[in-house]
């Protein structure tokens, strides 16, 4: 008889044990269904593009408490993170990640990666340090792949990215070079190509083994001409430059030092601060002079070829320290796009950088502001990406293949970059007119539901579809003319749509927070992107 009341004592325990978990759980089901209440609400007032009806109805399951209640709040936290229909998704394939590529399997590999991640342009190194992926007649072929595919390995890649609807940009590195570089060009007995320091060295001094090729030395620009000629008979979809700039402590090569004092200035007096600003725009001048070269270089080959560069953060810094003013290149419309390296290790500082980098040619160039996935872990990458996405600027540029790990590449493909994006580089007329049509369905899907003025969100939907159809005016496309040619018709046009947008920005401030906020964000980056059309229409 004691036993059996222990046993049963026993049972009576578990059983409360049960009970007492099945109430915590129920409670805590309660807690976590009402959180996410109430950011489902927040993401409407903030008119994100989600799939409501889902989440909706995984909510409801939620409080009836399905079986699979865990897997179920997952799947709503990850379908509440808002994935832009419209923007560019940049990355660099890096030269650590190229020389990997040396069979088909790994070009596939590789690609099926970058689709799964939903990127619309890859910036492929295809040459630096002096050695090119493909044959050349100008420069050492990688070894890495001299021996596979008869010796060309790009067309298969350029091909796996077109069967993925990714674009391939091939990445030209321009005049810097590292260790594996300098030895090339010290085969081919050229040390009077590289720059100098003010005291003759032509190390930068900044690492051990960097050094630069000087873009005043007639040999060294057709040789670099020579290699993006060879790129450009490819089946790109565009050509990158980068490292097109001075090394830091450079640009004293004898051959600049000549030329200088020929056009009358004193390389001896740079310590006077006149004449270092005058030697400063001295230098500068023979990059945007190659950028030059090399737009009408590619314009001749291949009009439908993009031109775009990687450029430095800080636009003084860039020019006074490194001689790029890119500015002036947005200025002379020798670009499609202009992508800045500003990596930061914080979101914080990265929302600055984006606006200190961007204002000098928001309405001059296309640009997308770089994150640095070397410098940072999954959730900062999230974390970035959306601050970018809340900034008037149209796509971002991540640094690079070798740094997307499982990790972050898990997090693009379940976050910011679960749908598939239209790119803004290719077709900007199309892109603002999406971004501008997208705007005014979401609030006719959310204005009333989050307590919108009912007449005055009629006639926002009403102003902002006649400006979405108002913007297809037949322009010349952007991906196939002189960018250089203005067009009267087009700039009277284009002036008359912005004036649109001017007026638009009144009745969208009327909006309550946080929709207000999003709205004119929204307006914003379809501004710039016609901003940038209307530069281009200009007739100089």
């Amino acid at each position: 008889m004691k036993s059996k009341v222990i046993l049963s004592l026993r049972v009576l325990s578990v059983l409360i044990i049960i009970l007492l978990a099945t109430s915590l759980s129920f409670a805590d089901r309660e807690n976590v269904a009402e959180s996410l209440e109430k950011q489902l609400f927040r993401a409407k007032q903030e008119l994100k593009d989600l799939d409501y009806k889902v989440i909706e109805e995984l909510l409801q399951e939620v409080k009836e408490g399905s079986n699979d209640t865990e897997e179920k709040i997952k799947e709503i936290k990850r379908l509440l993170i808002e994935s832009l229909k419209v923007e560019t998704r940049a990355i660099w394939l890096d030269s650590v990640s190229m020389d990997l590529l040396t069979s088909k399997e790994k070009i596939v590999e590789l690609m099926d990666l970058l689709s799964s991640v939903k990127v619309n342009l890859i910036l492929a190194d295809i040459f630096g340090n002096g050695h090119s992926v493909f044959p050349s007649q100008y420069a050492k072929q990688r070894e890495a792949f001299y021996y596979f595919a008869k010796g060309d390995m790009l067309p298969i890649m350029i091909e796996e990215a077109h069967n993925r609807g990714i674009e391939f940009h091939g990445l030209a590195s321009i005049f810097g070079v590292d260790s594996k570089g300098i030895q090339p060009f010290m085969d081919m007995d050229k040390l009077d190509w590289f720059d100098r320091t003010v005291d003759g060295s032509f190390l930068t001094g900044l690492t051990e083994f960097e050094a630069f090729m000087s873009p005043v030395v007639p040999e060294v620009r057709e040789f670099f001409l020579g290699i993006i000629k060879e790129m450009a008979q490819y089946d790109l979809d565009g050509i990158h430059l980068d490292y097109i700039r001075y090394g830091k402590n450079l640009g004293y090569h004898p051959l600049a030092l000549d030329l200088y004092r020929k056009e009358g200035g004193n390389p001896d007096n740079l310590a006077n601060p006149k004449e270092l600003e005058h030697f400063l725009a001295f230098k500068a001048s023979f990059i945007t002079s190659f950028v030059e070269e090399v737009k009408k270089e590619v314009q001749a080959i291949n009009p439908r070829l993009l031109l775009s560069a990687a450029v430095a953060s800080g636009l003084n810094y860039a020019k006074r320290e490194l001689g790029q003013d890119w500015k002036d290149w947005a200025d002379k419309k020798l670009l499609h796009f202009i992508c800045y390296m500003c990596y930061t290790t914080t979101s914080d500082l990265y929302y600055g950088v984006i606006d200190s980098d961007t204002s000098p040619i928001s309405s001059l160039s296309i640009s997308f502001p770089g994150i640095g996935l070397y410098a940072i872990d999954e959730f900062e990458m999230e974390r970035q990406l959306e601050v970018g996405q809340n900034k008037p600027v149209a796509g971002q540029a991540l640094f690079s293949t070798i740094h997307l790990n499982p990790q972050k590449a898990e997090a693009l493909k379940n976050g910011v970059y679960r749908d598939i994006a239209i790119p803004t580089f290719r077709d900007p007329q199309y892109a603002a007119s999406r971004i501008i049509a997208d705007l005014g369905r979401r609030l006719e899907i959310l204005g009333l539901e989050i307590g919108i003025d009912p007449k005055l969100n009629t006639e926002l939907i009403e102003s902002l579809t006649a400006l979405a159809e108002k913007i297809f005016l037949p322009l010349r496309p952007f991906d196939n003319r002189d960018l250089q040619v203005g067009s009267e018709a087009e700039y009277e046009a284009l002036k008359a749509i912005l004036q649109d947008f001017k007026t638009l920005k009144k009745p969208l401030s009327k909006l309550p927070l946080p929709a207000r906020k999003r709205a004119l964000n929204d307006l914003a980056k379809a501004e710039r992107l016609v901003k940038v059309l209307f530069h281009y229409s200009k007739i100089e």
